[in-house]
């Protein structure tokens, strides 16, 4: 069943990019470690300018690879000749701009950092265009190794650069090295013969022309909170909102994008069977949920002692604006799967629109909010704008696949009360445990409240999934996983089948939400 296929897919894929943004993780805790706020502004305040320079000319050619029926040669020589095309402009133009951005921002820094990061994009261009191959058969394992073998190599040479100077060229090499070692690594991966050519391009303009003013959208909308805050407040103040933003995006990026992206080709397949794409959907949408939403609570939960102990003293005001950052990215995960469904059905002038909407509402709030309350402010505008923009998604989904506000409902009710569960667990543990001034006690204190939340998180989501009599999804892959390993464990240990009384079967796909 492709459900099912989809929900292993998406786990693997998951687990992938997951090593990935752990890297990333690791990077970001010894920067945090080692680097000041102000570090963190002056090379966010660059990176500002390179991925609105690549949100207004990005080409997801990739996407129209996915979805083409029939993919010859010429196709791939195609998508690699505009991708080619596409960072080498990018890399001349961010060069130009590079002084009168410094300008702007009065920090003439920014100069070199931005001339540096320029080549990011160049290098990303010149990807083998095959990796997409595997994409079109759900296979996503060449992608994701050369996503992580760039991420190892950019780290390792990150902290070269960081052993012999400690300033902020350590982020600018990482960004640069990333890319360029995962390219070459593509190459190994998916071997392809590079040959310019736009003899399809016909294919992809009609794609790209919605798609790309849609992505640009929902970049600008994505940096706008950054560049206000660039331009109204301090380096540093901009460097503690980055640092509270990544680590609120890390579950996003680490398994929601991800998940999406395996949603994509999988909805593709099927955008002209309605009942089995909501279904399809809507299983995507709970899985993202389910593996999202506790950790994001957690970091909520878990702020204060998390800011103490892992980033260090100097990153003591971060508490604040990071949990509503969170709760922002929290209520922003149903995007993910959405992007994937306006794709899979081609409705990309839809989502444009819904990036119009999300910019509109967000700009103003961004900016009366940094006013009023600066760096705390800006977090709580863009918390608003995501509850807002919550609904209008929730909207178009039942307007693109006719699911009811029940279907949707049924899907997000047991990763909410899982996480609500496991919210009130950790209220009452915490003061229970105590504080210590110790680096080491607090650290082990940390880890086991974390412990506990996923123990309490685990428990319930399965005690919510019996009590809905065993939908389809995440939850039925993963014990139909944990029920065939059982059964070679026993099988191994001479040659006994389950006991099928001890251990009740547990059917691979569950059973389908019926329609509300």
């Amino acid at each position: 069943m492709l459900a099912g296929r989809v929900v292993t897919g998406a786990m693997l894929l998951v687990g992938a990019r997951l090593m990935g943004r752990l890297i990333d993780f690791c990077a970001l805790l010894v920067f945090a470690r080692l680097l000041t706020p102000n570090d963190f502004g002056v090379v966010a305040a660059a990176m500002t300018l390179i991925s609105l320079m690549e949100a207004i000319f990005e080409l997801p050619v990739g996407l129209v690879l996915v979805r083409t029926p029939n993919v010859e040669s010429d196709h791939y020589d195609t998508a690699f000749t505009l991708s080619m095309l596409r960072g080498v402009l990018l890399g001349l133009l961010i060069a130009c701009i590079a002084w009168p951005y410094a300008w702007a921002f009065d920090d003439f820094r920014l100069v070199p950092i931005i001339l540096c990061l320029g080549w990011a994009p160049m290098i990303r261009g010149c990807v083998s265009p095959h990796l997409w191959v595997n994409l079109r058969q759900l296979q996503m394992g060449p992608d994701c190794l050369a996503q992580t073998v760039g991420k190892i190599g950019a780290f390792v040479v990150a902290m070269l650069v960081l052993a012999l100077e400690r300033n902020y060229w350590a982020l600018v090499v990482a960004t640069v090295s990333s890319p360029a070692i995962m390219v070459a690594t593509s190459y190994y991966l998916a071997p392809y013969r590079p040959r310019l050519s736009l003899r399809q391009w016909r294919v992809f303009w009609d794609f790209l022309s919605w798609l790309g003013g849609a992505q640009f959208l929902a970049a600008l909308s994505w940096q706008c909170d950054r560049f206000v805050l660039g331009q109204l407040s301090s380096r540093a103040e901009l460097g503690r909102y980055t640092m509270a933003d990544s680590l609120a995006a890390l579950p996003i990026q680490a398994l929601a994008a991800p998940a999406a992206a395996m949603l994509f080709p999988a909805l593709g397949a099927i955008h002209v069977q309605h009942e089995r794409l909501r279904r399809a959907f809507l299983i995507g949408l709970g899985g993202v949920y389910i593996l999202c939403l506790p950790i994001m609570v957690g970091l909520i939960v878990l702020a204060e002692p998390f800011c103490r102990t892992v980033l260090g003293p100097q990153w003591g005001e971060v508490v604040l604006p990071m949990q509503m950052l969170t709760a922002a990215g929290a209520l922003s995960l149903i995007a993910q799967p959405l992007g994937a469904l306006y794709n899979a059905l081609g409705q990309t002038k839809a989502g444009m629109v819904r990036s119009i909407l999300g910019l509109s509402i967000k700009l103003p709030l961004v900016l009366a909010g940094c006013f009023a309350g600066g760096l705390a402010g800006v977090a709580l505008a863009r918390l608003v704008t995501e509850f807002i923009m919550f609904v209008v998604s929730a909207y178009s989904i039942r307007q693109l696949t006719g699911a009811s506000t029940k279907n949707i409902l049924s899907v997000l009710v047991r990763p909410v009360g899982a996480s609500a569960a496991m919210i009130l667990a950790l209220v009452v543990i915490q003061p229970l445990i105590g504080a210590s001034d110790d680096p080491t006690i607090r650290g082990l204190i940390l880890a086991a409240l974390v412990l506990a939340g996923a123990l309490v998180y685990s428990t319930t989501i399965l005690m919510l999934w019996v009590l809905a009599q065993r939908p389809a999804g995440l939850e039925a892959r993963l014990m139909a996983i944990v029920h065939e390993a059982l059964r070679r464990i026993a099988s191994r240990r001479g040659g006994l089948s389950l006991d099928s009384q001890a251990i009740v079967p547990v059917e691979v796909h569950g059973r389908p939400n019926r329609p509300g």
